[in-house]
């Protein structure tokens, strides 16, 4: 097999998310006491998983929990990973037009393409045309090969930046399945495009499950956790989805699901978000309000948009571990905040 090159880190990489001290102790923590759901690996009978953009944050920490749990994981990047026992990698650039051997995904339950150029690409001044290239081109590329490798179950890297920008005043945009698709940029096109891929490829057989996964990167500690009033996400979150996603039997070819570290609020509830972040936080959740107070930290007045994980908590079993409660409870016991660093240039030089 020819050698290959860089393809860009997942949906959760260094590119498009802090490192987080936070996030980072996943890695040490008990499955026991913090991730009871990789059990359902188990439940589920499966055994092997195709990560494509195993080497970027997200797809790291998903191999790194998938083989705690016992699942052999094949990677597929051009960066070197960490190497774990149960891990096999091979080096492939997605940005190419030669095809993945199907037999480097054979045997797999699954493929989770986690792969991309993100925002931060669009925003280093990255053609419009790459994102095509490796978005699109690269996304069809992958279902190619686990077609034809007879993969039945894929799983896409989406975002709910397919909705849009939130509102500038009144009530705040609820973002979720049925909410009115608005792509604004190049980005938000090619994640829409690849979903469409993705379709196809349960029309013809196969089971399709996107994620549009809210944001990873932000400028700050404060910004990071208050942002999941809005549509942040924690990367552990993330892959309490991706494994849900994997091991929930699908009831249609195609399903896309809405992923955040929300709080579970109702619809009317997020609406007044735009109105009064405080008030509302003030009636369900004020250990929240009494957590910031406690810190100084100030609470947004409103949001424009919020994430409503209600379906794929439904359909999926999708219980964030990480929405605002939890951090209220770390500012509660004294936790020192985190501190999040901003994107290394080398990730973005390096994508394509």
């Amino acid at each position: 097999m020819s050698k290959r090159t860089r393809i860009p880190h997942g949906e959760g990489s260094t590119t498009h998310e802090p490192t987080l001290d936070d996030q980072t102790r996943t890695r040490a923590i008990s499955l026991e006491s913090q991730t009871k759901w990789l059990e359902l690996l188990s439940t589920s009978n499966i055994s092997r998983v195709i990560v494509v953009g195993g080497s970027g944050r997200l797809g790291s920490l998903l191999s790194h929990l998938l083989t705690r749990a016992g699942i052999e994981v094949g990677i597929l990047d051009s960066a070197p990973c960490e190497a774990l026992p149960g891990t096999n990698f091979t080096q492939c650039d997605l940005g190419r037009s030669d095809p993945i051997p199907p037999d480097l995904l054979a045997g797999a339950d699954a493929v989770v393409h986690l792969a991309a150029l993100h925002g931060a690409h669009l925003l280093a001044g990255y053609p419009r045309r790459d994102f095509w290239k490796v978005n699109v081109r690269g996304t069809e590329r992958v279902l190619t090969a686990a077609r034809a490798a007879g993969v039945s179950r894929a799983i896409v890297a989406s975002s709910t930046s397919v909705y849009g920008s939130g509102s500038a005043q009144g009530p705040a945009y609820v973002l979720n399945e049925e909410t009115a698709l608005q792509p604004e940029d190049v980005y938000d096109f090619t994640k829409l495009a690849s979903e469409e891929l993705l379709r196809k490829f349960g029309e013809q057989g196969g089971s399709g499950v996107a994620l549009r996964f809210g944001r990873f990167f932000f400028p700050s500690h404060l910004d990071y956790h208050l942002r999941k009033l809005s549509t942040g996400l924690d990367a552990l979150d993330a892959c309490q989805a991706i494994v849900r996603a994997i091991t929930t039997r699908a009831s249609d070819p195609f399903s896309a699901y809405c992923i955040a570290s929300d709080l579970p609020l109702d619809v009317e509830q997020r609406e007044r978000l735009g109105h009064g972040v405080a008030a509302v936080l003030a009636e369900s959740f004020p250990q929240v309000v009494k957590a910031a107070e406690l810190r100084g930290y100030e609470l947004p007045t409103r949001v424009g948009k919020s994430v409503d994980t209600s379906k794929a908590r439904t359909l999926l079993g999708y219980a964030p571990e990480r929405a605002l409660d939890w951090a209220a409870e770390m500012w509660l016991e004294g936790e020192p905040p985190t501190r999040p660093r901003l994107p290394a240039q080398r990730w973005l030089d390096a994508a394509v």
